[in-house]
């Protein structure tokens, strides 16, 4: 008797251990595989150029925004200079091209206005020449002052349409000078490489003097805002670990 009780209290307390074992695990789960891990901001300059300046080290903490190295700006500089200076030579020369058109215009005008006179003579000419009162060779003359002055209209005319030519040209210029300003000027301020997010200092292996390749990493920053904990669960578990998951978080909120 004595035995057979020791015997359905062990399989009582088996059972009992096995129905806690279920009760528990089906409110939590636990595994003693798990890690923490975060993304890798792999920061690489967008310019080429020497490293003159680095102001971070390894396991740094740092906030979006902070400066992590230099590049040497003096060789940007330069472009932005000599942009700068196509800028305000193409400016100084549409300034001399619209002179030029005003001066055109004003000789067309002149010479729209000797047309109209030469015009009137001529035809007061050949009046009086078909009445017998003036020689034929005053009206020659009269024709020949008439054809010079439509002769200077036309040439006024193609002066003026050379000079906006010559503007339109010098006008594309300058807006090319602006675009490539603006690309000098963006390039200059990338030379000040900075970190993109709040993070950790990672696989630092920029020197001072090296030479920076434009899209080739040089700083791994440990991202701030994507850390997570990536466990690894028994198959037994998943048959209610979303729902075990959610109980968790209601949990770790009451507390």
């Amino acid at each position: 008797m004595r035995r057979r009780g020791r015997v359905l209290a062990v399989a009582g307390g088996v059972v009992a251990a096995f129905l806690g074992y279920e009760i528990l695990t089906s409110y939590v789960a636990y595994t003693d595989d798990a890690y923490v891990r975060t993304d890798l901001v792999a920061v690489a300059p967008e310019v080429t150029g020497r490293v003159v300046a680095l102001h971070v080290r390894d396991n740094q903490p740092v906030k979006r925004g902070d400066l992590l190295f230099n590049i040497d700006p003096v060789p940007f500089r330069l472009v932005v200079a000599q942009k700068q200076a196509e800028i305000d030579e193409a400016r100084a020369q549409i300034a001399a091209d619209q002179e030029a058109i005003e001066v055109a215009e004003d000789r067309h005008r002149a010479a729209v206005s000797a047309v109209a006179f030469a015009r009137d003579t001529q035809r007061r000419l050949a009046t009086l020449n078909a009445s017998g009162y003036m020689a034929r060779q005053n009206l020659d003359q009269a024709n020949d002052t008439l054809q010079r002055a439509e002769d200077a209209v036309s040439g006024a005319e193609a002066s003026i349409a050379q000079a906006r030519s010559v503007k339109a040209m010098h006008e594309a210029s300058l807006a090319r000078a602006q675009a490539e300003l603006a690309t000098a000027q963006w390039k200059l301020s990338r030379t000040d490489v900075v970190s993109p997010t709040d993070g950790i200092v990672n696989n630092l292996t920029v020197r001072v003097g090296d030479t920076a390749t434009i899209n080739q990493p040089f700083i791994g920053i440990l991202d701030d805002h994507a850390w997570r904990v990536i466990a690894n669960y028994k198959q037994y578990y998943l048959r209610d670990l979303k729902g075990k998951a959610a109980r968790m978080k209601d949990a770790a909120k009451q507390s």
